[in-house]
């Protein structure tokens, strides 16, 4: 009976108020979601940065795509020989593979196509489908005026009809 009474008094000894266990439990809590909050901010903060990088690069190799491609159809007719083998080949060196690793599947599938097609009204077309979607892989999009899709839509429909754009 003393052996019981003994541990009852060391067990109302131990016990907390309860007013000092809230405490505690608030303090625990706030030190679990402050490090939690600073996990998930260095998480997204590290996400978005590994996006802008990647968007960078993606910017890149779409310039140099691009620029080659504008002054092929613009400039080309004008340029000596040595330049057209020279841009050539660099452009042959360099874009292709780095378009491969950097270029989304969407650019990736409208390239093919680009280059598979044979007619010049259409190539121009697909060419434009490109260039649309480098500015949405590149979140331009979200940038552009309104009106360019009913514009571009028109400009479609009247190269389905073979009839000039309004």
């Amino acid at each position: 009976m003393a052996l019981q009474q003994a541990a009852s008094k060391a067990s109302e000894a131990a016990s907390i108020s309860p007013e000092v266990s809230a405490a505690i439990i608030s303090a625990a809590a706030l030190v679990l979601v402050a490090v939690i909050g600073a996990a998930l901010s260095r998480y997204f903060d590290r996400r978005q940065q590994i996006e802008q990088e990647q968007r960078q690069r993606k910017a890149e190799v779409y310039e140099m795509f691009l620029e080659y491609w504008y002054w092929a159809m613009s400039e080309r007719s004008k340029a000596s020989e040595n330049d057209k083998k020279k841009r050539l080949l660099e452009y042959r060196r360099k874009v292709p593979q780095k378009l491969a690793v950097w270029g989304s599947e969407s650019f990736i599938k409208e390239y093919g196509v680009w280059f598979q097609s044979n007619e010049t009204q259409g190539s121009i077309f697909e060419f434009e489908k490109i260039i649309r979607t480098i500015r949405a892989d590149l979140d331009l999009l979200k940038l552009s005026n309104k009106g360019v899709d009913e514009y571009l839509r028109e400009l479609q429909a009247a190269s389905d009809t073979k009839v000039a754009p309004k």
